[in-house]
């Protein structure tokens, strides 16, 4: 019987003590029979790497390099120059990933001949976790086919903040000799954004990606991930990020008037959040990405707003700060999470607690708006209470004719 490809799954370890047996086990434990798993640590101070030491003492598969702290780019370029596999895959060290990843992901890229199998993903926060995915349909995307829309929205996110390739190495198999070529060369001066840099170059020179929505890994969220910091640095790093990015873009002249936009849109955004993050004005700086239309609802009228994706909060900001109408729920079917955190989101089945005039649905699609009412429909709504009109985007990016 012919052996399995192997996949090289490449970790680097920096201070993960406490989450890197979780890590490794689950990789050690994948039904997938061949793999090599390569254990990158990077000057590590505290037991991480005698634990490294220890899987590779008491498993054949496991191989350990350690080398001077140089950072996560540097550490998994370190793991890739010593990988042997044809496929290769990406695990941070404090997360963990679920049984039958590998497996299932090698399946389809062997059956699609892919460069790229992309899976969906879970944030977990411990208490629960939230699933995310690609704002693309499942499938093959291949050249000459329908990968241009993996291009036209390479650097753009959906109304709900996903992107058709995620900016992580983490969900993902890849082909080797693609990856390869393009981490060897990657710029590690870079202290923002090396992911999403990695993951352009990937796109353009990928000629078939999949696309599944079964989720298998699993990014741990500690309780800092989602605290803003101030970052002095913070301008002068998105800046490199651009000169990086315009940098890798002029390689692809094809598809200059595509993609010089979107970066544009994406480097607007990031100064903006810079704005709010970085210095201490004393008042919130926020970017809309949408911008909510005017709807035939008379002013003074009750308003319950479905959907807390981004096309939901730019309206919830929208309705707060016009004073035309009285906001009395904010529901989302994804609503536990942010219940947890402190927000006045709530599941779609409050709706019967609030007496109301409208319903206005938060949706950039309107196939997403049809099944919020068909939710609403199952609780007995009336559809003639349900008003949803396309958002109208602040910055839309537009190709030349």
């Amino acid at each position: 019987m012919r052996e399995k490809v192997m996949i090289s799954v490449i970790v680097p370890v920096y201070n993960a003590e406490q989450y890197l047996r979780k890590c490794v086990d689950s990789i050690l434990t994948q039904s997938y029979p061949n793999l090599e798993v390569i254990l990158v640590d990077d000057g590590s101070t505290d037991t991480s790497g005698n634990i490294c030491d220890g899987y590779q003492s008491n498993d054949a598969r496991v191989r350990v390099l350690h080398k001077i702290n140089g950072g996560n780019t540097s550490a998994r370029k370190a793991g890739l120059e010593s990988a042997v596999g044809e496929y290769v895959a990406f695990v941070d060290s404090d997360d963990w990933i679920a049984q039958g990843m590998y497996e299932q992901l090698m399946s389809l890229a062997q059956r699609y001949h892919t460069d790229i199998v992309e899976s969906s993903w879970y944030l977990d926060y411990g208490y629960t976790c939230v699933v995310k995915e690609s704002s693309l349909s499942p499938g093959l995307y291949e050249h000459g086919k329908n990968y241009q829309v993996l291009i036209d929205n390479l650097m753009r996110m959906d109304g709900k903040g996903r992107r058709p390739v995620a900016y992580s190495l983490c969900n993902k198999l890849l082909r080797r000799d693609v990856i390869y070529e393009i981490m060897r060369n990657e710029n590690t001066v870079l202290q923002y954004g090396e992911d999403a840099i990695c993951i352009y170059q990937m796109v353009l020179k990928s000629t078939r990606i999949y696309v599944t929505e079964s989720a298998f890994y699993h990014y741990r969220m500690h309780g800092d991930s989602i605290t803003h910091k101030r970052d002095d640095k913070y301008f002068t790093k998105i800046n490199e990020f651009f000169l990086e990015a315009k940098r890798i873009l002029a390689a692809y002249p094809e598809y200059k008037g595509t993609l010089m936009p979107q970066l544009g849109l994406q480097m607007a955004q990031m100064a903006i959040k810079g704005l709010s993050e970085t210095f201490d004005f004393g008042i919130d700086v926020y970017f809309p990405a949408y911008i909510m239309p005017e709807m035939e609802i008379p002013k003074g009228s009750r308003i319950i707003l479905y959907g807390a994706g981004r096309v939901g909060k730019d309206f919830y900001r929208s309705l707060n700060d016009s004073g035309n109408y009285r906001l009395v729920a904010w529901l989302d079917g994804n609503a536990e999470p942010c219940r947890k955190n402190g927000s006045v989101i709530e599941p779609p089945e409050a709706i019967r607690e609030y007496e109301f005039d409208y319903v206005i649905l938060a949706a950039l699609r309107e196939s997403t708006a049809e099944s919020m009412r068909g939710t609403l429909d199952r609780m007995g709504i009336d559809r003639d209470k349900m008003v949803w009109i396309k958002p109208r985007e602040v910055l839309q990016v537009k190709n030349p004719d």
